[in-house]
């Protein structure tokens, strides 16, 4: 990993829109679609198993490897495509993905005109070697391709991926408040990223978001009250690295 420190100084936040993107679904993206939003399509990083591809098909009306109907319908509304790929590396049925299938999608995807495009890592089997690994191959072969990452804590690395990613040049990622998630498809599987905590971590790091670290923390605390049970964000916690207590706000020993 030999990209310069420091990345870019400013990561701008947006919004998107999860839309199940079935045939029958098509005729009414177009009246659906609004100005500046982000219609996203996840697409599957490897062929998938007979049985699964058509169970996919079955259930959104798609081949496994896609369909340029919603695609169409999208572009003739003048409405970005947001590209995902999901599994892009390790799937827990699969096992290894081949950096060349998350290339070869990713190229499809831009054929089709797309120009973002986010690697997902719902199933939590992303390293930091991977992680640098695919977005440089993604770099080199499609570089006006914006990228962003996805992550979930699952094995604890979350945010050493997102390491990983900005030394790779990668300025945007997902997260939620708190840790809140999940993949219901994946064993194991546990939240996403905190937001708070990569806040914290990209603030720490010299970058710049915009967002208010305690109010979000704020948040963060609220909404554990309401799920109503422990999450596993830490700055939520313990605070900023700074934060000071009084000498007499923590237990201490005697004698």
């Amino acid at each position: 990993m030999t990209t310069p420190w420091p990345p870019p100084t400013t990561l701008a936040g947006r919004h998107a829109t999860l839309v199940p993107l079935a045939r029958e679904h098509a005729p009414a993206l177009a009246e659906a679609v609004k100005d500046g939003e982000l219609w996203r399509f996840w697409y599957t990083s490897v062929p998938a198993p007979e049985e699964m591809a058509a169970e996919i098909e079955r259930r959104l009306g798609l081949h496994a490897r896609g369909s340029m109907t919603p695609f169409t319908v999208l572009d003739a509304a003048g409405t970005p495509v947001h590209g995902a790929i999901a599994t892009a590396f390790g799937c827990p049925f699969e096992g290894e993905i081949d950096v060349a299938s998350v290339v070869e999608i990713a190229s499809a995807y831009r054929t089709l005109g797309i120009t973002h495009l986010t690697l997902g890592d719902t199933t939590g089997m992303a390293t930091p070697p991977l992680v640098f690994e695919r977005c440089a191959a993604l770099r080199k072969a499609v570089p006006d391709i914006e990228l962003s990452l996805h992550f979930h804590n699952t094995r604890g690395v979350g945010l050493a991926n997102v390491y990983a990613g900005l030394q790779a040049g990668v300025t945007t990622f997902e997260s939620s408040v708190a840790g809140l998630g999940g993949c219901p498809f994946a064993p194991g599987a546990t939240g996403n990223i905190c937001t708070e905590d990569l806040v914290y971590l990209l603030h720490e790091c010299g970058i710049e978001t915009g967002i208010d670290l305690k109010k979000l923390r704020k948040v963060a605390l609220h909404v554990e009250k309401v799920i109503g049970r422990k999450l596993p964000g830490q700055v939520m916690k313990a605070g900023p690295r700074l934060q000071t207590s009084a000498l007499d706000s923590v237990a201490t020993a005697v004698g």
